[in-house]
Order: C-alpha cells, then sequence, then structure tokens
C-alpha cells in the first residue's frame, strides 16, 4: 500500500494533517519569500540602482540579480550595449512555452554576426488563463543601435512563422548602454525591472519557471606585456 507524506500542524489543542501538496506549496511559498525585496532600489557593484517596484507589490531579487548580471557580462566583450523591450502573447488554444525558445533560437542565428546575443524573459499570467511574456534582448551596440529591424524579425518570427498574436514593442525600453553605473543605465535598469515583480507571476504552476535568461558568461581580457 502507498504511503501518503503529510505534516502535521496544531491550532488550539486540535492536530491537523497537511496534505503533501498543500505542503510543497507552503514551502514553495517560503523560499520564495525570501527572494522578494519591497524596497524602492537595490545595490549592485556598489551602484544603488532605483527599480519599479513598492511596499505594495514587491520584486524578485534573483530575477533584477540576473538582468543585472547578464547586462554587465555584455559590457565586458562590447563598449556599448543596446537592448531591446518587447512583449508576447499566445493564442489561448495553441500555447506551448517551446515557442518562445524556438523564437530566441532564430533571433540569435539570424544576428550571429554582430556578436553575442543577451535575453531573459518573464512569464506572467494576469485576467487570462493564457500566460504572456516580458521579454528583454541585448546585441552589441556597435552593429545594433536601432531597434525597428530586430523587432520586424521578431515579428516575422512570431507572428509569421509560429502563427502567434502580434508581439507588442516596448517603446521605452530601449537604450544604448556602455557602463553599469550612469544615468542611462540607471534608467535602462529600472525599466527592465518591470520583469521582476511579483504581481501575475503567483498563478504558475509548481514545475514552471516565471523567468528564464542566457547564460552570457565575461570576457577574458588578456594584457598584452610592455
Amino acid at each position: 500500500m502507498k504511503s501518503t507524506k503529510a505534516n502535521t500542524t496544531t491550532t488550539s489543542q486540535v492536530s491537523y494533517l497537511i496534505p503533501e501538496k498543500v505542503q510543497k506549496s507552503i514551502n514553495r511559498y517560503k523560499r520564495q519569500s525570501k527572494d522578494i525585496t519591497y524596497d524602492e532600489s537595490v545595490n549592485f557593484d556598489g551602484t544603488n540602482l532605483p527599480i519599479l517596484n513598492s511596499e505594495e507589490f514587491g520584486a524578485y531579487r534573483s530575477i533584477l540579480k540576473t538582468i543585472h548580471t547578464q547586462l554587465s557580462n555584455m559590457l565586458t566583450s562590447y563598449c556599448k550595449v543596446f537592448t531591446i523591450r518587447f512583449d508576447l502573447h499566445f493564442n489561448p488554444d495553441d500555447f506551448d512555452e517551446a515557442k518562445i525558445s524556438d523564437l530566441l533560437k532564430r533571433i540569435k542565428k539570424e544576428y550571429r554576426k554582430t556578436g553575442k546575443v543577451m535575453h531573459t524573459w518573464a512569464r506572467e499570467i494576469d485576467k487570462s488563463e493564457t500566460p504572456h511574456y516580458h521579454c528583454v534582448i541585448a546585441f552589441n551596440g556597435n552593429k545594433i543601435q536601432n531597434p525597428i529591424k530586430v523587432f520586424n524579425s521578431i515579428v516575422d518570427i512570431w507572428n509569421g512563422t509560429l502563427k502567434q498574436p502580434r508581439p507588442h514593442l516596448c517603446k521605452e525600453g530601449n537604450y544604448m548602454i556602455s557602463n553599469t553605473h550612469d544615468n542611462i543605465f540607471i534608467d535602462a535598469f529600472k525599466r527592465h525591472s518591470y520583469l521582476a515583480k511579483i504581481r501575475t507571476k503567483d498563478r504558475q504552476p509548481p514545475k514552471k519557471r516565471n523567468y528564464g535568461a542566457s547564460q552570457i558568461k565575461p570576457a577574458i581580457r588578456i594584457k598584452r606585456l610592455a
């Protein structure tokens, strides 16, 4: 006979068994709560960075850190990096998360000659039962300096090839950054911190990720001997 794991809690001298699935949800919430910040800024590498946050909402530090790390690592390879923010929606009867990976692979293949391509995405569910995605991609700023061509490629793939609703380009999400501490980077990071908000991420299935990102490594620069 298969045993069922359960934890026990006591309330007013009465003990109750907590079903395993419920306990897993409780444990998941506790782990997530340690990752949440309600501050209006974070400090990475000695720079205070405002974020889109408040005491009423909250944001995931791990997502904020990932965005910062990936942009920082891109800047070790290129003197300037161009970021593009866009949103993706699915047809309700044709949801397949693998299409996100398909889109990103196609974009990276199309722009492989420009150098490394960074990405990060956040998965959310609001009023609709179908998830939508907020995305940031970044390119070598010496090669890509305008979002239009790249966004047209995204539209051709997502709307044309993959037959999903037309993507939305966030006009205030495009930045040319050259370091991780000046006002341009601070403004860009604040705008991209929207991906880290808690709201609409609390309806995720237990084994689904809220976000994903590229694995850009910092470039190793070898100093030449004089």
